[in-house]
């Protein structure tokens, strides 16, 4: 690996993970792999905020199937009370319901993920998702420090108006809603908040 080219792999799950090789000091090159195929593009340093940020993705899904569980539990127990409200109806009761619960928020926390996210300058949309710790502490916060400043150091001596880097950022999104990294809602709303900074 080159000096002025550094890399970080992250794997999420069977099939699926990241690529990031900082390009030069000056470029992002990304390919995402999932059981689809793999996708590669491109994001400038300069398109991207100053500072990365912390964000927590709960996997609420099932957070609310296992208090669905819970609640289901005590409806049966409350309402539908067996005339002799035997033990192995009690027993099986709250054995079912509460290993259904413990199963969803099991998930629930496999689900949970902390990331790391590197939004556009401007339109403070998301480019650059990482996943916190991944592969190690160390080597994560490392890259992520030398990114930041990279982005920083990018603009130094560069004296770009303020509507050459709206227009360079807004090339670069709709270059990547082309491309399929960025949805058609998002650059609609990148877009919208770009062309009203603009004017």
């Amino acid at each position: 690996m080159a000096d002025d080219n550094i890399e970080i792999h992250q794997e999420w799950a069977q099939g699926s993970g990241i690529k990031i090789l900082l390009k030069k000091q000056r470029e992002l090159r990304i390919e995402k792999q999932n059981k689809r195929g793999s996708k590669k593009y491109t994001i400038d340093l300069l398109a991207l905020g100053d500072k990365s940020k912390q964000k927590i993705i709960l996997g609420w899904q099932w957070f609310v199937a296992g208090l669905a569980a819970i609640l289901s539990m005590i409806a049966c127990l409350y309402f539908l009370p067996i005339l002799d409200e035997s033990t192995f109806y009690l027993a099986a009761t709250y054995v079912l319901g509460l290993g259904i619960a413990a199963a969803c928020f099991l998930m629930a926390a496999k689900g949970t993920s902390r990331k790391q996210i590197f939004f556009s300058r401007n339109a403070n949309i998301p480019l650059v998702e990482l996943i916190i710790n991944n592969p190690s502490k160390n080597e994560f916060n490392s890259f992520v420090r030398l990114v930041e400043k990279c982005i920083g150091s990018s603009r130094e001596g560069l004296n770009i108006s303020k509507n050459n880097q709206l227009a360079g950022e807004m090339k670069m999104i709709r270059r990547l809603s082309e491309e399929g990294v960025v949805s058609p809602s998002i650059y609609k709303k990148a877009k919208a908040v770009l062309m009203k900074m603009h004017n």
